[in-house]
């Protein structure tokens, strides 16, 4: 296996144990459930204290599979205990019962009767979830957490994101692409890790009775951007809550009046998110 090779290769003094724990890790994440967050950012916060910023470490390491670690050295100080351990929560509170593909993993590992003996034991014990070694704590000092990469492709817009709102106290995204680019599913996945407002591009279509061939000529020109800097640029930078409506395409008309409680971060998503009149506001364009 691919990704096993690679860890031995990078790191050679892994005992069979910490096989495992990689495997394990690739198929089923952190293989438990974290049921207080407070708990789990308390002991997040503690090994950050524990570690030293290592500028030229990758914080992303890929196990296989649809998760990764993230080192806990190489994000200190750019990405807060916060956000670490909140993706860190969604990633392990998931199920996900695939005791089949991870014994097919391990079949790879029976090279020897310890090493068989010692799979036939942890089968037994209902494949918990594993520490590691001794050997490997000593040699490489692992401190990092599992999340799914969903989370980790993210994380670089994370550490911008809270470099902007710590410096200025709010931020301006505009999330911008092509059709089926992924731009909705960036946006639910950021608004799942943020407290954050998340306004959708597809819902300030420009209404039938203004779209001459001179706007529709414009770049971008269906868009209602005067409507989409009126009710969200001019307001995003306010204390107070405000007001939208959202475009309903069923029929062509706006929809009743949403009011929207104004927070730090503000997300716009969709093709148009990047018309010029507003883009000035944006502080991270992605």
């Amino acid at each position: 296996m691919k990704i096993l090779t690679h860890h031995l290769s990078k790191y050679p003094e892994m005992q069979l144990s910490d096989s495992v724990k990689l495997l394990f890790q690739r198929v089923f994440g952190a293989g438990h459930m974290i049921k207080n967050e407070s708990e789990s950012l308390l002991r997040l916060e503690k090994e950050f204290d524990e570690v030293d910023f290592t500028p030229d470490l990758p914080p992303v390491e890929d196990i296989g599979g649809e998760f990764v670690r993230v080192h806990l050295s190489a994000v200190k100080g750019r990405l807060s205990a916060k956000t670490l351990n909140r993706i860190f929560v969604l990633s392990a509170n998931g199920e996900k019962n695939a005791v089949e593909e991870f014994e097919k993993l391990l079949e790879p590992l029976k090279t020897s009767r310890e090493n068989i003996e010692f799979l036939e034991k942890y089968k037994a014990m209902s494949y918990p979830a594993m520490s590691h070694s001794e050997i490997y704590r000593e040699k490489y000092a692992p401190h990092y957490r599992i999340v799914k990469k969903k989370y980790a492709e993210l994380i670089d817009l994370f550490i911008e994101t809270e470099e902007i709102l710590n410096k200025k106290g709010s931020v301006f995204i505009a999330v911008d692409g092509p059709a089926a680019s992924g731009k909705t599913t960036l946006a639910e996945t950021f608004a799942e890790v943020y407290d954050c407002n998340v306004f959708h591009a597809d819902d300030y279509f420009l209404p039938p009775e203004r779209k001459t061939p001179e706007r529709l000529a414009e770049i971008r020109g269906n868009i209602d951007y005067e409507r989409m800097k009126e009710e969200i640029i001019d307001n995003a930078a306010t204390d107070k809550p405000f007001i939208i409506r959202k475009f309903d395409c069923s029929t062509m008309t706006l929809g009743e009046k949403i009011e929207v409680e104004r927070k730090p971060i503000t997300l716009v998503e969709g093709v148009y998110s990047l018309h010029q009149p507003y883009v000035l506001h944006c502080q991270l364009n992605v």
